[in-house]
């Protein structure tokens, strides 16, 4: 499989019973040119999976599910992260917004009065703050929600926050079905080409 430094590939499922090992392996397989049974993972502190052998971890990758929907993110990269919500889910976004968002990002919910636009702009927030979160290495037991905040504007979503000087950050969203998938991208700053997102499903 041809990746490029402008590449990030995302693989999705919805196959009943996939264990994610499995998926993650059978994924990989496909960059790593051995067999799946030879991919083998170790886990941060903070329970982010990465490839045990040290001659593989340029290949960037990352794994999120929710309701049924599983999604791979394949990159190369400084850091990966990738989050999949399901926005049709029943849940209190009031409630949620109010207790972990940044005041702009809720000022922003507010402004809006379609209920519908109102979720969806939640749910391209939420995405965002998890995928940032995840490829930063860290939890949401572990990270403050609310400072990592995000504005949407022109159909982008633009971190509130101070990134590293020297990462250039990617927050590429897209539907797939009835999921929300956001993927977050750091490259060097010397690499100012945006990334092209492909799809693949399994």
């Amino acid at each position: 499989m041809n990746l490029t430094h402008n590449d990030i590939h995302l693989w999705l499922t919805t196959q009943k019973g996939l264990k994610t090992k499995a998926f993650l392996q059978q994924v990989l397989s496909n960059y790593l040119h051995i067999s799946p049974a030879q991919i083998h993972f170790a886990k941060t502190l903070n329970g982010k999976p990465y490839l045990k052998d040290r001659r593989l971890r340029a290949l960037q990758f990352n794994v999120s599910h929710s309701h049924g929907g599983m999604v791979c993110a394949v990159s190369y990269g400084e850091a990966l992260g990738v989050d999949i919500e399901y926005p049709a889910r029943k849940n209190r976004l009031d409630e949620i917004s109010e207790r972990y968002f940044h005041p702009q990002e809720i000022q922003q919910l507010q402004a809006i009065n379609d209920e519908a636009q109102r979720r969806a702009l939640f749910f391209q927030l939420w995405t965002s703050k998890e995928a940032y979160i995840k490829a930063m290495g860290l939890t949401i037991g572990s990270a403050s929600l609310d400072e990592v905040a995000f504005s949407y504007q022109n159909q982008q979503i633009h971190p509130l926050f101070n990134t590293p000087s020297t990462l250039r950050w990617h927050f590429p969203t897209l539907a797939w079905g009835d999921y929300l998938i956001t993927t977050a991208l750091a490259h060097k700053t010397w690499h100012g080409i945006k990334p092209q997102l492909s799809l693949f499903e399994i």
